[in-house]
């Protein structure tokens, strides 16, 4: 099954556990596929970063170049009109 994982998700797996965790956890054995684009690597990155200021503790570099290394990294080109973007494999 292939996935896009919300910001929210992504951040609070890595930096809290939970249920988030979890899914983060079924990536990483490969019971799930992780897609994502630029924009949304770029939009976990900023979003970590000011959690990772808050926990020192915790190496979201790793986690990013992992995603970088083993999602599907797909291209979305910008929308034109109000709706739904496809994307498209890289």
């Amino acid at each position: 099954m292939k996935i896009v994982l919300d910001t929210n998700v992504f951040v609070s797996g890595i930096f809290f556990g939970g249920p988030p965790g979890a899914i983060l956890e079924a990536w990483q054995d490969r019971r799930i596929e992780l897609v994502v684009s630029l924009e949304i690597l770029a939009e976990y990155e900023r979003v970590g970063k000011e959690l990772a200021a808050q926990f020192p503790e915790v190496d979201l570099s790793s986690f990013l170049e992992l995603i970088v290394s083993n999602a599907e990294l797909c291209d979305c080109p910008p929308l034109t009109e109000p709706g739904v973007r496809g994307c498209g494999r890289r």
